[in-house]
């Protein structure tokens, strides 16, 4: 990506004369600039900005604490922190990958330990009848003798009177258990690294400081680690609101998962009080600024006109501005109708594998953008939905062919929206 951004120095016919870095200080990167150099009462002699409040404080503090070490350069310390987070946040997606496919022979094995009676039972009647009334019977392998995974080998004996018989299963190698997960891990991350709005992930915006914890946080979670979770999620509430969702994702994990309350029982369910102070802090602070304990919700609607809409009023009138108006923002509506037709059948897809703490996590944040005046920024919430990527690593697992074909077709809109942003047009 930012190689690529230096592409329009190259192209004098779209090349706009911008320093190297000062295109990579757009739209919201202008405001976390200047929130971290002058803070949120405005820049001294132009007119305030009243969508100040709306930007949570952790990445403007972060972009402070890292300018002490490039001079005073905020442009550059974004770059910076978004370079090292992304990395970070790559790490934590693929571990947490990993994590999901070792599960999941768990849970077909499930599955199939409810049919191996049933199973067992159609051998066993076949072999009778081929017996001419059952002097013997031979039962076939049963289902939960064996570990379950896209590694299992099915082998085929053929029995001596030419009757295929019943097919056996092999518990998968440590080496292919873990091939396996380096190919979820990889292709969740690559699905990530080549999505749409990718480019948010390099820009200095808070998307991937805010993932750096809340990914591992998340892992945590699952892994049952309850003070790590907490500890790690309450500088990601710090960044963003989204930090809300997804402490309350947390809490339903520790209600429902495997190692939460019924492993651990209701001690560590205290931690989770942690995650909520940054948001309880913020407004305090806005509070003695500005007299209004909601300021970072009122700064959404006197900054950019958003407010609580009925969901089909906010989508017709993004349909509207997507298709029946031809002006600089009519693509950028077009991306945000079907970022939130993904985020739809995300949720339904959460809602059929009864992924509850996920589906908080998602469908919370859907409920809350697809319920504004119009949709705006659904593209970039993309981002922050691992459920997805996860979906896309064990895509590449299973059907690597049509992950290949995805990737191959992703790559080249997401170098579009790279250049769109980095030359001043708005990509989310």
């Amino acid at each position: 990506m930012f190689f690529v951004a230096v592409v329009p120095r190259v192209l004098p016919s779209i090349y706009d004369g911008k320093p190297y870095l000062d295109r990579w200080a757009q739209w919201d990167a202008v405001r976390f600039l200047n929130i971290a150099t002058y803070g949120y009462g405005g820049v001294p002699g132009e007119k305030f900005d009243p969508g100040w409040p709306a930007f949570f404080p952790g990445y403007p503090l972060a972009l402070k604490f890292v300018g002490l070490f490039t001079g005073g350069d905020h442009k550059f310390a974004g770059l910076l922190i978004s370079f090292v987070a992304g990395g970070v946040a790559a790490l934590a997606l693929g571990r947490l990958a990993e994590d999901e496919l070792r599960a999941a022979p768990r849970r077909t094995g499930m599955i199939r330990a409810r049919l191996s009676g049933w199973t067992s039972r159609i051998t066993a009647d076949a072999e009778d009848s081929e017996n001419g009334g059952g002097r013997t019977v031979r039962r076939g392998v049963h289902a939960t003798d064996v570990a379950v995974s896209r590694t299992t080998v099915r082998r085929s004996a053929v029995s001596a009177n030419g009757h295929a018989a019943a097919d056996t299963e092999h518990e998968p190698t440590e080496r292919e258990l873990e091939d396996d997960a380096g190919t979820v891990g990889v292709g969740a991350v690559a699905a990530m690294l080549a999505g749409p709005a990718a480019v948010f992930l390099f820009a200095g915006y808070s998307e991937s400081l805010f993932l750096a914890f809340a990914l591992p946080a998340w892992l945590m979670a699952r892994r049952g680690r309850w003070a790590w979770a907490a500890l790690l999620a309450t500088p990601a509430s710090a960044v963003r609101i989204t930090g809300l969702f997804l402490v309350l994702a947390m809490i339903v994990e520790y209600l429902v998962g495997r190692r939460g309350r019924r492993e651990q029982g209701w001690a560590p369910l205290a931690w989770l009080v942690l995650p909520f102070t940054p948001l309880a802090a913020y407004m305090t602070y806005q509070w003695h600024r500005t007299g209004d304990w909601m300021a970072w919700q009122h700064a959404q609607e006197a900054g950019w006109h958003r407010q609580f809409t009925m969901p089909w009023d906010a989508f017709s009138l993004t349909w509207r501005s997507a298709f029946d108006t031809n002006y600089e923002f009519t693509l950028a509506f077009r991306i945000e109708i079907f970022a939130a037709a993904v985020g739809v059948l995300l949720s339904l897809y959460l809602l059929y594998r009864r992924r509850w703490p996920e589906l908080a996590y998602v469908g919370l944040q859907l409920a809350a953008l697809m319920t504004s005046s119009f949709y705006l920024s659904i593209g970039r919430a993309t981002l922050l939905w691992w459920p997805l990527w996860l979906w896309f690593g064990m895509l590449a697992l299973r059907h690597r062919w049509l992950f290949g074909a995805i990737m191959a077709a992703a790559v080249p809109f997401a170098v579009l929206q790279l250049l769109t942003f980095t030359s001043g047009g708005w990509a989310g």
